[in-house]
């Protein structure tokens, strides 16, 4: 693939490795100027179906409240069977609107995001003589505002269930969220990086313009789940999210149990860590900030009763108020979904 970037996909990772090394040595008292520093409070949890692997906040029954979509897996390792689930808050429970069933790989991804804004007829063209009226005008269907990535495919919102698109990009790890375009979807790592995108129907390698003094930022979407090439924050803190949006500029890292600086032996749950920009980076954007002292600690949780298997962001159940959400896993097959607030 050619790039004509200013960052290619191999330096692009290459930063988001260097970040990652560099918050370890970040001091975890922030400083009380900053503007971009954030505490967080729990405002909910509520359980999820047994086995759910990773889950997406997105608008896509074209509404303006976030949807939460689940993928679901087994308990073997080796059963890649996979249902996604497309479920709203209805006052009590996310309850089903839609399901699609597929085989997985072994690191699934879940993105849903702005990746193409049109979609040629799906049905096969009529094959005869006839010509359409002169007057007449043709449109072209378009798809709804967002599409689902999968490893068993790229699915729309269609006449109330799921319709396929097309087979997903190969080893999908994250997407680019840039304001004002299209989505991008990244795949691989290192040399073998590559992006993506969907263009009248088809999905094909892009080259990725992206500019540093450009907004914008990575949102990751295969959970802290391990894969080849992964770059975590530090030896013992997972890269889990991003999300870079206005005064909220939040780097979100999982402190894995037994890791917290508690005895040996003391059954401590992971912990959710939340690093901002320093208050003198305030003018800068997600790729200009490399230095290790570029970021500090804004926020930690008490260790949760398990293991986070996947971070996002947004508002579920319609509280009118963004929340940090993490799945975590409590062991058996079960799964709770937790929402932590923004306090300022």
């Amino acid at each position: 693939m050619r790039s004509r970037s200013f960052l290619s996909p191999l330096c692009l990772l290459f930063l988001l490795c260097a970040i990652g090394q560099c918050l370890g040595q970040l001091n975890p008292f922030a400083r009380k100027d900053n503007p971009f520093l954030t505490a967080f409070t729990l405002a909910w949890h509520t359980p999820l179906p047994d086995d759910t692997a990773l889950f997406e906040l997105c608008p896509i029954r074209q509404n303006q409240q976030d949807d939460l979509l689940l993928l679901i897996g087994t308990e073997s390792p080796t059963d890649f069977r996979r249902r996604l689930l497309l479920t709203h808050w209805d006052g009590f429970r996310f309850a089903t609107d839609a399901t699609a069933s597929f085989i997985g790989w072994a690191t699934d991804p879940l993105i849903a995001g702005h990746f193409a804004d049109s979609w040629p007829t799906l049905a096969a063209p009529d094959e005869t003589d006839a010509q359409p009226p002169k007057n007449k005008i043709v449109k072209t269907p378009k798809l709804p505002m967002v599409q689902i990535v999968t490893s068993g495919g790229i699915f729309m919102w269609k006449g109330g269930g799921f319709e396929r698109l097309c087979d997903p990009p190969p080893a999908l790890r994250f997407s680019l969220i840039r304001p004002g375009q299209l989505d991008l979807l990244v795949c691989g790592n290192g040399d073998n990086t590559s992006v993506w995108t969907l263009n009248a129907g088809k999905l094909v390698t892009d080259d990725l313009h992206l500019n540093p003094t450009e907004e914008g930022y990575p949102h990751w979407g295969t959970g802290t789940y391990p894969f080849e090439g992964r770059q975590n924050l530090t030896t013992n803190i997972l890269y889990a999210q991003t999300y870079w949006q206005g005064q909220r500029r939040w780097l979100i890292g999982v402190l894995t149990a037994g890791t917290s600086g508690s005895p040996t032996g003391t059954p401590d749950g992971d912990r959710l860590i939340v690093y901002v920009p320093k208050a003198d980076e305030r003018d800068k954007t997600f790729w200009q900030l490399t230095r290790f002292d570029d970021y500090e600690e804004s926020w930690r949780s008490d260790p949760l009763p398990g293991k986070v298997l996947d971070v996002r962001i947004g508002d579920p159940r319609d509280d009118g108020k963004i929340g940090l959400l993490a799945l975590v896993d409590e062991g058996k097959g079960k799964r709770e979904l937790y929402c932590f607030q923004p306090v300022r």
